[in-house]
C-alpha cells in the first residue's frame, strides 16, 4: 500500500510540476505579464516548488521501503529530510500567498476609487480605456474567486479533515484516506492552472508561444487583436495625460 502511496506521489507531482514551471516561464519572460500577474506568479512558483517536494519525497521514500526499511532513524535526521524542509517552507506560504491575492484585489477596487474620485478630467477623456480596464480586473477578479472556492475544497477541507482524524483516532489513519490526500491536495494546483488558463486568455497565448506550432497558429488572431487594444488603450491615455497637462486657454 504504501508503495503505490509513495508512486501516487512521483506521479501526481510530475503532473503538477510541469505546468507550472511553464506558465511561471511564460508570465515570466513575457514582459506585459511579469508586473501584472506578479502575486499570482509567486502562487505558481510556491505550487510547483511544492510539487517538486512531492516527487523527491516519493522517489525517497520508495528507495527507504526498497533497501531499508526497518532501521530506526532520530527525529532530527527525518526532519533534515529534503522533502521535509520543502514541505516546511511550502505549507505557510500557502496561506501567505492567498493572503497576498486577496489583498491584491482588495487594493485594485479601493486603488481606482480613489482614482476616480480625484481625476474627473481623465475619467471623461479615458473612458474606453478605463472601461477596459475595468472588464479586465472584473475578469481576473472572479477568476481568482473561482480559484478560492477550488482551495477552499480541495486544501482546506482536507486539511481539516486530516488534522481531526489525526487528533480523534490517533495515528491510525488508513491508506485510503492517506491516497485521498495527497490525490485532493494535488489537484488544487491543477484546478488552479485550469482556471487561469482558460479565462486569462493573455496568459493562454503566452503559454501557446511555448508549444508546438500548431497550438500557436489558432491563437494568432486573438494576440494580435490584443494588441491592436492594449495599444488603442496606451493611444488614449497618452492623450488624457497631455490633456491634463495642457494649460488653460488665456481669455
Amino acid at each position: 500500500m504504501l508503495l503505490s502511496l509513495f508512486i501516487v506521489y512521483i506521479i501526481l507531482g510530475s503532473l503538477v510540476f510541469v505546468p507550472n514551471i511553464i506558465l511561471l516561464i511564460a508570465i515570466v519572460r513575457t514582459p506585459a505579464l511579469r508586473l501584472k500577474y506578479i502575486v499570482i506568479s509567486a502562487r505558481i512558483a510556491n505550487d510547483a516548488l511544492g510539487a517538486l517536494g512531492v516527487i523527491i519525497a516519493g522517489i525517497g521514500r520508495i528507495i527507504v521501503l526498497l533497501t531499508d526499511p526497518y532501521s530506526l532513524r532520530s527525529h532530527r535526521y527525518c526532519m533534515l529530510m529534503p522533502w521535509n524542509i520543502i514541505f516546511i517552507w511550502m505549507e505557510p506560504m500557502i496561506a501567505m500567498n492567498l493572503l497576498l491575492v486577496s489583498l491584491d484585489r482588495l487594493l485594485s477596487i479601493l486603488c481606482p476609487l480613489k482614482y476616480f474620485k480625484n481625476s474627473s478630467t481623465i475619467q471623461y477623456l479615458e473612458g474606453g480605456a478605463l472601461s477596459a480596464f475595468h472588464r479586465r480586473q472584473n475578469q481576473l477578479t472572479i477568476t481568482l474567486c473561482i480559484s478560492c472556492i477550488f482551495t477552499f475544497v480541495l486544501y482546506i477541507i482536507p486539511t481539516v479533515v486530516e488534522y481531526t482524524l489525526s487528533k480523534v483516532f490517533g495515528k491510525d489513519i488508513t491508506g485510503v484516506l492517506m491516497m485521498y490526500m495527497a490525490i485532493s491536495l494535488n489537484l488544487n494546483p491543477l484546478a488552479s492552472l485550469a482556471i487561469l488558463y482558460h479565462r486569462q486568455k493573455d496568459i493562454a497565448n503566452a503559454v501557446r508561444t511555448y508549444l508546438p506550432k500548431t497550438c500557436k497558429r489558432s491563437t494568432v488572431g486573438a494576440k494580435n487583436e490584443e494588441d491592436i487594444q492594449a495599444h488603442a488603450i496606451a493611444l488614449i491615455s497618452m492623450d488624457a495625460i497631455a490633456a491634463t497637462r495642457s494649460p488653460a486657454p488665456q481669455p
